[in-house]
């Protein structure tokens, strides 16, 4: 190979290394919001059916846990 199509070849290897990180950075977004959405969706089911409130607590003891032991808090 010549010179000039190493150097294009090159660019090309780069430009897709950058799109694969930006995905992984959307796929993590992505993750965080699925997440945050399932909290919520658990929360609001908590606060519209009182009965589901007992049986969501333990899951809602775990998240917290979670949370504290990845730093969020």
């Amino acid at each position: 190979m010549t010179k000039e199509k190493d150097l294009q070849l090159q660019a090309i290897v780069e430009e897709l290394s950058g799109i694969r990180e930006a995905m992984e950075d959307i796929s993590d977004e992505i993750s965080e919001l699925h997440q945050s959405i399932m909290i919520i969706g658990m929360l609001k089911m908590a606060e519209v059916r009182p009965d589901m409130k007992e049986k969501l607590e333990p899951i809602f003891k775990e998240m917290v846990s979670a949370f504290e032991v990845a730093g969020g808090v």
